[in-house]
């Protein structure tokens, strides 16, 4: 579940960063959000997706 989690996460960040800023500007506001939830879930990743 973790994986793919981290998947969607880095696919939207990606997406956000590299499109969205330009094609939608609240997009800007989601990045961080979506960097701490890349953490949240890489941690839990690391933990073998038990947290």
């Amino acid at each position: 579940m973790a994986t793919g989690g981290l998947c969607w996460t880095f696919t939207a960040l990606r997406w956000g960063v590299e499109e969205g800023v330009h094609a939608v500007p609240e997009s800007a506001d989601w990045i961080d959000e979506l960097v701490a939830d890349a953490r949240t879930l890489a941690a839990r990743h690391g933990a073998g997706g038990r947290m």
